[in-house]
Order: C-alpha cells, then structure tokens, then sequence
C-alpha cells in the first residue's frame, strides 16, 4: 500500500484538522502562527491520531520538556510504526540528552523509512542519518544544502544546516545561519540557547548573554530561559544580576530551582555547558552557606 499524507487522507480538509488538534493541546493564535510549525502536510503518516501525538511531541520538544516530548512521540510511532519524521524528532531530543544508543537507533529508523517521504524530508533525514559519524559530516552538510535549494527559508534545513557546522567547529557558520531562523522562533529555546552556545564558542560572552536576554524578554515566563541566562552571568562573573535571573527561574518553578535546602542556599554551577545546563539539583552543583 502506498503511503499517504495526512492532507490526502482528510481530503483537503487539513488546515481545520491541524487547527484543531493545536486547539486541543491549548496552544494559542499566538503560538499556532509562530514557533508551531511542523508543517503538517509534509509528515507523511497515515494516522490522524499518530499526527497529533507528532503535534504534541513537537510542542513539548520546543519547550524543552523532552520526557513528555518522548512519551508524545512514542505513542505517535506505536499508531504508524513506520512514521520517519516521528523517529527523527525522537532521535533529535535523545541527541540533546546525550543518549547515543537510542539516538543511533531513532535515526536508523527514520532512515529506513524516507523513501515514503517527499524530497524536503527525504533529503532532511539522509542529513540527519550522515550526521551521526564526523567522517561524513560533509555529506550531512550537502544533503541540507539540498533542502534549501528546494526550500530556502526552511525552517529545519537551515537549522540542522546550524547545528551541523557547530558540530564541524564553524562557529561563525553556524551562528550566521542560527541568526536567519531566530528572529522567526522567537519562542523556540532550543535555537536561542544554541546561538548562545556558539558566541560563547566565539568567546563572546556578552553576545551569548544578549541572545538569552532576548529570549527572556519575548518569554518572561519561561523558567528555562531565565536559567540559561543566570549560567550566562555566572561566566561573566556578574553575580548580583545572575541571582536575579535564578530568583526569577524559582518564582516561576520552585520545584524545579529551589534556592534553600537545609538551611543552606543553592547555588546551581555546572561545568560552564549552556547547551545543557541541569533542570534539578544534581552532581556538580555547588551549595554554599547563606550570607
């Protein structure tokens, strides 16, 4: 049997179908013309049900809550056990983990399955699969290449173009290509922390610190946020205005910063990686006396 789009199976009738799904998952006018665009007509499964779960996985990924984001997207490939773009969502967030067996595995099956792909996914997911050894990061970089001469102002071409030459050392590159998409996805975390990363691979901490104090002020909200840019100040040693930001992360989520425990005030310190810095109190994490 053929595989089909979701878009053909409706009839036409997508547009009310994915507003509805993101109605039901409470993702605001705001958000559905912004940062929620997985351009559902392109991922390709036969399942109504397996696409919402994509949509939620999507979501959640993009907040950086990747357990919920892995139990979406689960569920999405138990419904379509052969549904690529699924796979390769769950081999990007296990990526962000640093959890290499599954991710090796996730992209190994969405490779196997991207000859039911269009070209946009088909070229997408070659990149992704070549991008799992350095030795063929060249052809990761062309297979993205290919996207953006179908697409160029793709939103996931030009990322994992990004992310890629960061992976080579091109930190100039990658930053070049991450300022293209930002300004596009301006609740999209994941991107501003990797701009960040990438001046700070730079050595230009204060650019890193801009970057994230963007993003705070699009989301204020957003406790994540506010702890990345505590991690900034913390390497520019401008401690009074890092507490600040943690104070600001607790406000939001105490159960995820707590500033006291035993009478003792924490203070979160990692080895200085933004790419991921800890969501709970955990080894390295340094706990002084309150003053």
């Amino acid at each position: 049997m053929k595989a089909q789009s979701i878009e053909n199976i409706l009839g036409g009738g997508l547009d009310g179908f994915v507003k509805e799904i993101k109605q039901g998952l409470n993702i605001t006018q705001e958000q559905m013309a912004s940062d929620v665009d997985v351009e559902i007509g392109k991922v390709m499964t036969r399942n109504p049900e397996a696409l919402k779960y994509y949509v939620e996985g999507e979501r959640f990924h993009l907040d950086v809550n990747y357990d919920d984001a892995i139990n979406s997207l689960k569920k999405a490939v138990d419904l379509d056990p052969e549904f690529a773009m699924a796979y390769r969502l769950l081999g990007a967030i296990y990526t962000n983990l640093g959890q290499s067996a599954k991710r090796k595995e996730s992209f190994e099956k969405a490779f196997r399955f991207k000859d039911r792909t269009p070209p946009r996914e088909y070229y997408i997911l070659q990149g992704d699969y070549y991008r799992q050894s350095q030795a063929t990061y060249p052809k990761a970089v062309e297979m993205y290449k290919k996207v953006l001469g179908l697409y160029p102002d793709d939103y996931l071409g030009n990322h994992m173009l990004a992310v890629t030459y960061g992976s080579l050392g091109e930190w100039k590159l990658a930053t070049e290509q991450y300022s293209m998409i930002m300004k596009r996805r301006p609740r999209d975390l994941a991107i501003y922390v990797n701009v960040a990363d990438e001046y700070l691979q730079l050595g230009e901490d204060e650019k890193a610190t801009e970057t994230m104090k963007e993003f705070v002020a699009n989301n204020p909200g957003n406790d994540k946020g506010h702890s990345r840019l505590y991690f900034c100040y913390i390497l520019q040693r401008r401690f009074d205005l890092a507490m600040q930001e943690l104070d600001q992360a607790n406000s939001i989520n105490p159960d995820r910063w707590p500033r006291y425990e035993g009478g003792k005030e924490i203070f979160p310190i990692t080895k200085m990686n933004l790419r991921r810095p800890p969501d709970s109190i955990g080894p390295g994490w340094i706990i002084q006396e309150s003053t």
